[in-house]
């Protein structure tokens, strides 16, 4: 089931730092997820995700702090709209862990661990797809 989960996914990776949104979108495409957007704010990835056909696969990647719309925020609006979609949180400081989590997210990492995102998606996708 592996590629083919990623075949079907939507994968959105959001941070207001340049640096981060390319490093962690990279990290995707070469694990073998071809459809990777990227968003600086909350807003835009809202817009992303607005975009997209109704009922396909979605991971939200997110970083917790950033100007104007949160992570938090973030996934709260994603959560309440597409209770399907995967959502992990990501900082450098697990001070929002549990907001983020209380949110909706489904998981939360630091981005010094950047290199585990992709199969820790793929992970919760096959889940997901499981139980459907």
């Amino acid at each position: 089931m592996g590629q083919a989960v990623k075949d079907r996914t939507h994968v959105v990776v959001v941070d207001d730092h340049k640096m981060i949104r390319e490093g962690v979108s990279r990290i995707f495409r070469d694990y073998g997820f071809p459809d990777v957007q990227t968003a600086e704010s909350g807003e835009k990835a809202l817009e992303i995700k607005a975009q997209m056909p109704s009922g396909d696969a979605v991971a939200i990647i997110t970083d917790t702090e950033m100007p104007g719309m949160s992570g938090i925020l973030l996934t709260k609006q994603i959560r309440s709209n597409d209770p399907q979609a995967v959502i992990i949180g990501m900082s450098i400081s697990p001070v929002y862990k549990q907001a983020l989590l209380a949110a909706g997210a489904d998981y939360f990492l630091s981005k010094e661990k950047a290199f585990d995102l992709p199969q820790m998606t793929e992970n919760l996708l096959v889940q997901r797809f499981e139980n459907n």
